[in-house]
């Protein structure tokens, strides 16, 4: 079985920048798709994302600008204060490319490729700190790593339900 999720689109809201108790940041974001043709409407997406993926958002993209997300699809459920079960639907990014921003409209490749080699051992390509056509990739070499991330997320949504 494969769970991947490609989506090419802008950014429908500022995004909604958060921290674990674990000190991950977590950012949740809207992605606006337009549909194939003109009369089919733009679907609205929502999308986590965490640790170095998150900070890229936070940092670099603003709502309106353009960006690419590779993710995989999970539904999850909750209570809520009120008592209410909420059922929610969303894209985790592992993977987030801005595509520029909406004021200058114009795409200039960046290069770079850098190696960040830290608890979650990322791969960084594409990195510039004045461009935000930034790539980061939360996929892990590591796969203890990976299972520390996971805990995270698990977290995370724990921490919704209160």
């Amino acid at each position: 079985m494969l769970n991947r999720v490609f989506l090419v689109g802008r950014l429908s809201q500022d995004p909604r920048p958060s921290t674990s108790t674990q000190g991950l940041s977590i950012c949740n974001f809207s992605i606006a798709v337009d549909g194939p043709t003109r009369n089919m409407p733009t679907s609205f997406i929502n999308c986590v994302a965490f640790a170095k993926s998150a900070d890229f958002i936070n940092q670099y993209i603003k709502k309106g600008d353009p960006l690419v997300v590779e993710g995989a699809l999970q539904s999850r459920s909750y209570v809520n204060k009120s008592g209410q079960t909420v059922y929610v639907t969303e894209v985790v990014a592992n993977n987030v490319q801005g595509l520029g921003s909406r004021k200058n409209d114009q795409y200039n490749p960046v290069n770079d490729n850098v190696k960040q080699n830290n608890n979650f051992d990322y791969n960084i390509g594409s990195y510039s700190n004045t461009n935000p056509n930034t790539t980061y990739n939360n996929s892990s070499s590591n796969q203890s790593s990976n299972d520390d991330l996971s805990d995270e997320q698990s977290m995370w949504m724990d921490s919704l339900d209160e």
